[in-house]
């Protein structure tokens, strides 16, 4: 309503034999397809403040017309890195930017279980597609300019966290789950009093006046 973007909820089948979060590697792929860019957030993830379009992301992280994927780096620590010692990059918020390169690597990683040996491992075992994608495609980008990695601690987790992640501009709850029908709540009401106070403030509803006299 905001920004006059488009908003898709996508809720779909799972993949036999695969953790459900490698699903939306195949459908990031098809909805790709029809625009430009495309920002994928997880049902526990939001733009920490709605007023900021993406736009502004986009520069504030130099996602260019030559970056195909942007997506936020993870915490530090043992379970969130891959074989070569790097955080692994965190798919519950990406921008993906329609491009040859974009599909390719989307359309090959959702094939990944099936066509890379070893990529078995990872349909069912932490961190999933996050950590098929770090192993085999990753290397396959340039970093910082195909692939963009946002910081963790303004494009991932949140602010009582203890990760130093704090969710500045993207918050993920990934360990507070339960929390996000509040949080989403009272985003949403937040957002909606901000958007009726700019429409009363700057449409038609607002008379000035300069006297209290009754006479005048």
């Amino acid at each position: 309503i905001r920004h006059g973007y488009d908003y898709k909820r996508i809720i779909p089948p799972l993949i036999p034999n695969h953790k459900g979060t490698w699903v939306k590697v195949t459908h990031l792929y098809h909805v790709v397809q029809d625009y430009d860019i495309v920002v994928l957030l997880d049902g526990d993830a939001y733009i920490t403040d709605p007023r900021m379009d993406i736009e502004f992301l986009m520069k504030r992280w130099n996602f260019t017309k030559a970056s195909s994927i942007l997506m936020a780096s993870d915490p530090g620590g043992p379970d969130n890195q891959d074989s070569k010692g790097r955080a692994t990059a965190n798919w519950g918020f990406v921008i993906a930017r329609n491009t040859n390169l974009t599909k390719a690597i989307l359309k090959n990683l959702s094939r990944c279980v099936r066509d890379i040996p070893g990529c078995e491992k990872w349909a069912v075992t932490w961190s999933y597609e996050q950590r098929a994608f770090s192993e085999y495609f990753r290397d396959k980008m340039k970093i910082g300019s195909e692939l963009i990695l946002a910081p963790c601690s303004e494009a991932n987790g949140f602010a009582t966290s203890n990760s130093g992640c704090l969710g500045t501009f993207v918050t993920h709850v990934w360990t507070d789950k339960p929390s996000m029908v509040k949080r989403f709540q009272k985003l949403m009401m937040d957002d909606l009093m901000m958007l009726l106070e700019d429409k009363l403030w700057l449409d038609k509803h607002v008379s000035e006046v300069v006297t209290n006299d009754i006479e005048k």
